[in-house]
């Protein structure tokens, strides 16, 4: 199937050059980011926010700071999933994983690969479109849209290339 995609032309291995929704083929040093520890990432954001509170009120923006705890701790902490990103010639490609369907916890394929991921990983995945600027009206979309930024920016690089992945996998030799 591999082969047939790629001969026909149905198979881009250019991230750059590929339009959203087409399938993609790409390799690179991949890294994953366990939901464990991103949840952690959060509560310290939130300690963060609270001991800013504790500033005196002519340092405290008390608004920015109730705005982040409040979407910090109600929609980010609830929607986090484990995050791979695989690191290729043309930058960073990154997305969420359903650790449900995979065959072990993201968490000791960190412990077997160490900080510097596994070398020569392919990706096999679906380009996804542009994030689309936040927009203002209507009020409910809008603020989903913030909080789905907020959360990819705290996930990945801020230029990287969101792929949903069909497949994982290193060669075997």
């Amino acid at each position: 199937l591999l082969s047939y995609l790629s001969q026909n032309g149905f198979l881009s291995t250019n991230i750059e050059t590929a339009a959203p929704g087409s399938l993609v083929l790409l390799k690179g040093s991949l890294h994953f980011c366990d939901k464990r520890l991103l949840e952690i990432g959060v509560r310290r954001i939130l300690i963060d926010a609270m001991q800013e509170r504790k500033k005196p009120r002519q340092v405290l923006n008390k608004g920015e700071f109730t705005e982040i705890e409040s979407m910090v701790s109600n929609t980010v902490a609830e929607t986090l999933s484990s995050t791979f990103y695989l690191d290729t010639e043309n930058g960073f490609i990154g997305g969420t994983l359903k650790e449900e369907s995979l065959p072990e916890k993201v968490g000791s394929f960190n412990l077997r690969s160490g900080g510097g991921g596994i070398p020569d990983a392919y990706l096999i995945g679906i380009k996804d479109a542009a994030t689309p600027p936040l927009t203002s009206p209507p009020h409910i979309p809008a603020m989903a849209q913030s909080s789905a930024s907020f959360l990819r920016g705290m996930l990945f690089p801020e230029t990287f290339h969101a792929v949903t992945p069909i497949a994982l996998f290193r060669k075997l030799l």
